[in-house]
C-alpha cells in the first residue's frame, strides 16, 4: 500500500481560503439546481462554485452561474456550447476540483 501511495499522483493541501470548484450539468429545474448546488456552496471548505450551464442557476452564496454566447448555442448547438464554454472556463479559472453531471 505504501508503494502505490508513493507511486500516485501528489496530493496537494487544499489553500485555507478553501478550492475553487467548476461544474457543468443540465439543472431542469431551480429545485434540481439547489439540490446539487447548495450544499457544496455551504461548504466551509469551498471558495467558489463556477457552473456552466445552459438553464438559468437561481442565485446562491458563492455560485457564479456562467453560460455560453446565444449565438455559440445557434451555431454548434446547446451541448456543445456548454462543452466549449466549459472547457475554456476551466483553462481560464484553473480550478482545484472540475466536475459535470450529465452532458445530455
Amino acid at each position: 500500500m505504501n508503494l502505490l501511495r508513493q507511486l500516485g499522483p501528489k496530493r496537494h493541501p487544499l489553500p485555507a481560503e478553501g478550492c475553487r470548484i467548476l461544474l457543468t450539468g443540465t439543472f431542469y429545474s431551480e429545485n434540481w439546481a439547489m439540490a446539487h448546488l447548495r450544499p457544496l456552496s455551504m461548504s466551509k471548505q469551498c471558495a467558489r462554485l463556477s457552473v456552466v450551464s445552459i438553464y438559468t442557476v437561481p442565485a446562491m452564496d458563492k455560485v457564479e452561474a456562467i453560460y455560453p454566447p446565444t449565438w455559440l448555442i445557434r451555431v454548434i448547438g446547446p451541448v456543445s456550447a456548454r462543452l466549449l464554454t466549459f472547457i475554456r472556463v476551466g483553462f481560464l479559472k484553473r480550478p482545484h476540483i472540475v466536475g459535470a453531471s450529465s452532458f445530455f
